[in-house]
């Protein structure tokens, strides 16, 4: 199977979530309760959901980009443009370098 690398980083955000919610609920089970055991847990989970929304946004944005350029290199489409971008830094700069690109 050849995965993309953010494909592999959605299949690996998917197995940290899965060991840490089964490490919750076997030490909540097994051991003795402990709020900030317990509470790192909920914040290790939050921030692994956040890290899949975020790679959720920067694949959309990319499978954009790169329709925009199979349109204007396949179909002589120099018209289409990229106008919503949902993401700052590197990904926006290359959507809205692409937009200039096509205009010239």
């Amino acid at each position: 199977m050849n995965l993309s690398s953010l494909s592999k980083i959605h299949y690996a955000n998917y197995a940290h979530l899965a060991v840490i919610t089964l490490g919750l609920i076997v030490s909540g089970t097994l051991f003795e309760f402990h709020l900030v055991s317990f509470l790192f847990g909920l914040t290790n989970i939050a921030i692994a959901l956040y890290a899949y929304r975020q790679i959720s946004t920067i694949t959309k944005n990319i499978s954009n980009t790169a329709n925009i350029i199979t349109q204007a290199v396949k179909d002589g489409n120099f018209e289409n443009r990229q106008i919503c971008v949902n993401d700052g830094g590197e990904i926006a700069e290359l959507a809205w370098n692409i937009n200039d690109l096509l205009t010239r």
